[in-house]
């Protein structure tokens, strides 16, 4: 079964309204094949986080974002609290893709593994700033 259909079959007796946010997660997950990510339902809809990747931060230069722009850090920064502010709410089904298989995951594990994943691509982006700098 594909992360799409598992999503929508766990997700769908949780939910009591905003049911086209999966229509949402299902283009995002089609767009981006093989991306690990934080999938979290609630009652009124869901929140899909991509996991940073391991290169995420190796240019932290501004990029467009929402309205303006923003380093690739803060943005990851900002999602990560966002991932922390969904740790205190009750009736949430929390799923993980590590883009090969999707599980039920504790919440703590989520943020957890997206901390990992943040420090990864931070000490990458380190790396190859002094290296940089070298040259």
């Amino acid at each position: 079964m594909n992360p799409i259909s598992q999503i929508t079959a766990l997700a769908t007796p949780v939910m009591t309204a905003f049911q086209s946010d999966l229509d949402h997660d299902r283009a995002w997950i089609e767009a981006h094949p093989g991306i690990p990510f934080i999938h979290i339902t609630r009652r009124s809809g869901t929140h899909i986080f991509p996991l940073p990747a391991p290169d995420a931060l190796r240019d932290d230069k501004p990029v467009p974002h929402l309205f303006g722009e923003a380093r690739p850090s803060e943005v990851y920064a900002q999602v990560r609290a966002l991932i922390a502010g969904q740790l205190k709410e009750s009736g949430r089904l929390w799923l993980q893709f590590d883009g090969k298989r999707l599980a039920k995951r504790k919440p703590s594990a989520c943020l957890a593994d997206y901390d990992r994943a943040l420090a990864i691509a931070r000490r990458a982006g380190k790396k190859a700033t002094s290296c940089g700098a070298l040259r």
